[in-house]
């Protein structure tokens, strides 16, 4: 029998906070450094680079979350190319910097750094072929 004021909801919803969404946005290739905006963001979402949601759950571990990532991005990441995940500061897009013996992003670590910002993606090999519009940009 429910009491009157009970929320019938609540453990619904306190197993949903493990999970949260990302933005992500796939580079065009390993020399791209700075953060793509106007020309640049437009031609990354018309080919397929930009996804305004991708579901984590702060429970992965390092493996996991770089399997999501590629596993959202399907063929536009060919198997054998590797990721690394960036964050951006101001214009410039960095690796995020870990404490020491922390080896990996792990879906906690990806929910503190990556709450209210995307995830930029930078592959190891060229993935889109770069037009003037990405000369300032990688």
């Amino acid at each position: 029998m429910r009491r009157i004021g009970e929320n019938v909801f609540r453990k619904e919803r306190s197993s949903n906070k493990r999970y949260f969404l990302c933005d992500l946005i796939l580079l065009p290739g390993p020399s791209c450094s700075s953060v793509p905006k106007q020309g640049p963001k437009l031609t990354l979402m018309e080919n397929g680079h930009v996804l305004s949601a991708c579901q984590f759950n702060k429970g992965m571990n390092e493996v996991q979350v770089e399997a999501t990532i590629v596993e959202a991005f399907g063929e536009k990441i060919p198997s054998m190319v590797d990721i690394e995940i960036l964050t951006s500061a101001h214009n410039k897009l960095v690796k995020p910097t870990l404490a020491s013996g922390q080896q990996g992003i792990n879906g906690i670590i990806l929910h503190r750094l990556f709450k209210t910002k995307p995830i930029y993606v930078r592959p190891n090999r060229q993935l889109l072929k770069v037009s003037y519009c990405f000369s300032k940009f990688c």
